[in-house]
Order: C-alpha cells, then structure tokens, then sequence
C-alpha cells in the first residue's frame, strides 16, 4: 500500500495549470490508496498563498507539488489513519 500521493501542476503568469483537473485526479488516486483527500477549497486556498507569496517574491514561472500523504510514520506504515495528514 502506498503512503501518499502527488500531482505537479506548472504555474504561467501566476496561475496554476489545469489545476482542476489535477485535484480530480489527486482525490481519485488517495481514494485508490484508502487515503482522505482534503476538500478542494482547502488545497486551492494553500496553493494560491504559495503562488501568490512566490510571484510576490519576484519568482516567475514555477512547478507546483500537491502532496496528500497518510501521515507521519515509515514507508510502506499502513498509517493511513495516522492523525497527522499533510498536504499541499
């Protein structure tokens, strides 16, 4: 069983590509793996804060990780009731 989950959007001109149909996507493969995807209001609100602070920064066009992972524990844990989820 898989741990986490990832998709990696490309930012142009400050806005994340096609960044719906990744989160699709993201939600589908942690529900594959037993895992709880955040609600997408939750990961867009983080990755426009990145973007809008790295475009602040005077950064340019970037890539962008969306991570959900079961929480903290070794590879491989099963611990995809662990508490502490992170993501984005």
């Amino acid at each position: 069983m898989g741990d986490g989950v990832f998709e990696t959007l490309k930012v142009v001109d400050g806005t994340p590509f096609a960044m719906q149909r990744h989160l699709d996507r993201l939600r589908l493969s942690a529900v594959a793996l037993g895992l709880d995807a955040p609600a997408d209001s939750i990961v867009r609100s983080a990755c426009d804060e990145l973007v809008t602070a790295w475009v602040t920064g005077g950064g340019g066009d970037a890539r962008l990780r969306i991570t959900v992972t079961s929480g903290v524990g070794p590879p491989g844990s099963g611990s995809q009731c662990a508490p502490n989820r992170r993501w984005c």
